[in-house]
């Protein structure tokens, strides 16, 4: 009797977590829903400056003014684009507010990197902003070793010995031939009706388990 009380507890335990998982990816479901439907709202914009005196939105578009702040350039590796590994190119832009943002000027394919030596200056640049965060399993930057993985503002200010925004300006113009600009802000992946439905099938899957399990052991 015992062992029957303990194991209904254990699958009722099993079922309310499950249950729980499901109503939890409604939930970033309909968060994402919302991060989507603000990016859409953004595309459609006309373009304004942006101060960036503060700490900046994700996904704002709008454009900047001012100066390359360094020749030193970055690669972020690897990066796909269609289906092929590449690097992000990135490099310091003083605005004219006096604050310093990390610029993405596009993607660069393996064969094409050792040209970008130089990308001239632009005094206003188009694009948009995203907060960047550590992609999982990505390993740690090396900037003694020239190996950037994920654009960290904070060691990027380190190693540019600047107090940058925290945050990326990915920039629309085309500044050289052998960069692709990224001009359209990425949609996030939204998966988590099909995440939720797994859940809730898992929960429905268990309790048909159970009422077997239940039924055998009566007879």
């Amino acid at each position: 009797m015992i062992k029957k009380a303990f194991t209904s507890l254990i699958l009722f335990g099993a079922f309310c977590t499950l249950f729980t998982l499901g109503f939890w990816q409604i939930e970033r479901l309909e968060w994402k829903n919302d991060v989507i439907a603000d990016i859409q709202t953004q595309s459609a914009k006309p373009l304004n400056e942006l101060s960036l005196s503060n700490a900046p939105d994700n996904y704002t578009r709008g454009f900047i003014k001012g100066r390359r702040a360094s020749k030193t350039i970055i690669f972020l590796a690897p990066r796909i684009l269609d289906g092929k590994s590449g690097s992000h190119v990135l490099s310091p832009y003083n605005m004219k507010n006096g604050r310093t943002i990390m610029v993405n000027w596009g993607w660069v394919s393996p064969e094409d990197k050792d040209k970008i030596t130089s990308l001239g200056s632009l005094s206003k640049i188009n694009g948009f902003t995203k907060k960047e965060i550590k992609p999982p399993f990505s390993p740690d930057n090396r900037a003694d070793l020239g190996l950037w993985y994920w654009a960290d503002t904070k060691a990027l200010g380190t190693f540019y010995k600047a107090d940058l925004v925290g945050s990326v300006f990915f920039a629309s113009n085309e500044i050289h031939g052998a960069i692709t600009p990224i001009n359209t802000i990425p949609l996030p992946r939204n998966k988590h009706l099909q995440y939720a439905l797994f859940w809730f099938g898992m929960s429905g899957i268990l309790v048909i388990l159970t009422l077997i399990l239940y039924r055998k052991s009566r007879v």
